[in-house]
C-alpha cells in the first residue's frame, strides 16, 4: 500500500522525512521545504508531528478537506 511505501520505518506512522523522501515516489518534487512543511501539515489533522494510515486516507479521498470547510481539488 502507499502508507506502507511512505513509512520506511514500519512503525505505523509517517514522519516528516519520511514523507519528504517519499514524494518523489509519487512524481511530487517540492523544490522548497516550506513546500513540503506546509502539504505535510495539511495531512497531518491532529498536529501530532506524524501522518497516521487514517489521516492519509481522509486527505487522499478528499474527507478531511471537506470537513475543515475548504473545497477539494475536482
Amino acid at each position: 500500500s502507499l502508507f506502507k511505501k511512505f513509512d520506511a520505518s514500519s512503525d505505523g506512522k509517517i514522519s516528516k522525512d519520511e514523507f519528504r523522501n517519499s514524494l518523489p515516489r509519487i512524481g511530487i518534487f517540492a523544490s522548497r521545504p516550506s513546500d513540503v512543511d506546509a502539504l505535510f501539515a495539511a495531512f497531518d489533522g491532529d498536529n501530532s508531528g506524524y501522518i497516521s494510515f487514517q489521516e492519509l486516507h481522509r486527505m487522499l479521498r478528499g474527507d478531511d478537506v471537506n470537513q475543515r470547510g475548504r473545497r477539494s481539488p475536482t
